[in-house]
């Protein structure tokens, strides 16, 4: 049963007479309670087909509500798809024509014509696009109404389209107007979806969607099956989205299967790569591997699914499976042979009991080193710097970060209950120049030194 027309809301309940005086019951406390009427002529009531017409109309009356054959909407948007989707969609269609086209573009300049269309127009379908993916027709309709607007023609009179709509879409580095191509946008949005399903798995919706999709599987191998709903297959085709741009932060390696899984970021080819697990291991996790802090975000999917379709329009250029497979075995013996070899240099260089003076963003792990130090030692008040102004924003930050950096910002977070005070500052780099020469000359030694007090005198001020 629907209540209400702004506000929403359903009833789900056992077509008997028994639910139907306990729902009524139920409704006079509400009004009793609140002080509140409930307008009945605003209810509605559906039953499945199983159920005999004129039961349907009994308990209908005993409720006091009108019969309905079905809910149509729920919160602007379709409660029930069949095979054709463009009639579903079509009144945002129809509302983006009656906006774009009740106004008069050459009474804009271009500058205004972008923030209208970026600002009202390309907002209209997102909550829609958040739900459900929206069929080619209408995404093709929406773009050419946005690109006939942008050109300064109307309804009545068109004009030369002087670029396709494909390439204003692009970044303005590289000759675009960053307009959203609405089907990039559209997958980005559903997999922003899939990626809360997947973190958040005590959460009411994916305990649903578990229990009805994939209860003895998992959303990252699960398939679409003919008993699939429209909203599912269109979570599964942003879940491909949010999958191919993950990767596994290595931690435990319970989860990880090193053949199978990708733990190897893409962008690392021809690099050593190392893994920094902390003296507190810390559980595998599945992270998106184009934002800083590891959490998946719409722009930055929707700008890396860009990125690499226009690398393959304009450079036909595509990572191969059999590629992605052939770095990733060489990777694998890269990092067994990086395992036997030993840091060279310590980047921070403590000055006195108090005071540390950071190099680089790299030095965060050797950060955290000398705050291990600093515990045992028996010292309780640490006042840091770093001109790595991205470092200290990162642990003096409440947002986790989930992907490596993240690991050791644990681990930091988690020793700096062992002092009474402890704090991390920004400084330029011309005042961290004695750390910046200390570990420059450490690149030209032959095995680790550790100094517990005091500098070389040529760097001592």
């Amino acid at each position: 049963m629907s209540l209400g027309q702004k506000n929403d809301s359903f009833f789900f309940l056992e077509a008997s007479v028994a639910s139907c005086v306990r729902l009524r019951e139920t409704l006079h406390q509400y009004e009793n309670a609140s002080g509140q009427l409930v307008n009945l002529r605003k209810l509605v009531v559906c039953f499945s087909s199983s159920i005999p017409l004129d039961f349907r109309e009994y308990l209908a009356h005993i409720l006091g509500v009108s019969l309905v054959p079905c809910h149509d909407k729920f919160l602007g948007l379709p409660c029930f798809a069949g095979k054709s989707k463009s009639g579903l969609f079509q009144p945002i269609k129809d509302r983006i024509w009656n906006k774009l086209f009740g106004w008069k573009s050459k009474l804009f300049s271009p500058v205004g014509r972008e923030v209208l269309l970026k600002s009202v127009i390309q907002a209209i379908p997102t909550y829609a696009m958040s739900l459900f993916r929206l069929s080619i027709g209408i995404i093709n309709e929406i773009h050419r109404m946005c690109a006939t607007f942008w050109c300064g023609g109307d309804d009545d009179k068109k004009k030369m389209h002087w670029c396709t709509w494909p390439r204003l879409c692009c970044h303005k580095n590289d000759g675009g107007m960053c307009f959203w191509d609405m089907f990039l946008f559209n997958q980005s949005l559903l997999a922003k979806q899939a990626a809360r399903l997947y973190n958040s798995p005590d959460s009411l919706a994916a305990r649903v969607m578990k229990g009805f999709y994939f209860g003895n599987g998992s959303l990252l191998t699960v398939e679409v099956t003919k008993r699939s709903s429209f909203f599912w297959k269109s979570i599964l085709w942003g879940r491909d989205l949010w999958k191919n741009g993950c990767c596994w932060r290595v931690g435990s390696v319970e989860s990880i299967r090193i053949r199978e899984d990708v733990w190897i970021p893409k962008d690392h080819v021809g690099k050593t790569y190392s893994f920094s697990c902390g003296p507190h291991l810390q559980r595998d996790r599945l992270i998106w591997h184009f934002s800083d802090n590891g959490s998946f975000s719409v722009k930055s999917g929707y700008w890396s699914t860009m990125s690499r379709r226009n690398t393959f329009l304009h450079d036909h250029k595509l990572q191969s499976d059999n590629m992605v497979s052939a770095w990733a075995m060489d990777y694998l013996w890269k990092y067994q042979d990086a395992n036997n070899v030993e840091p060279t240099s310590m980047g921070p260089v403590s000055s006195n009991a108090s005071n540390r003076l950071a190099s680089t963003e790299t030095d965060l792990v050797l950060g955290e080193f000398n705050l291990f130090v600093d515990a045992k030692m028996g010292y309780t008040v640490i006042t840091a710097f770093s001109d790595c102004q991205r470092v200290v924003l990162a642990v003096n930050s409440k947002v986790p970060y989930l992907n490596e950096f993240g690991i050791v910002l644990n681990d930091i977070n988690h020793v700096r209950n062992s002092f009474s005070s402890i704090s991390l500052s920004h400084c330029n780099w011309s005042k961290n120049h004695v750390a910046h020469s200390l570990a420059k000359r450490a690149l030209s030694l032959d095995e680790v030194q550790v100094r517990w007090s005091g500098l070389p005198a040529d760097l001592a001020v």
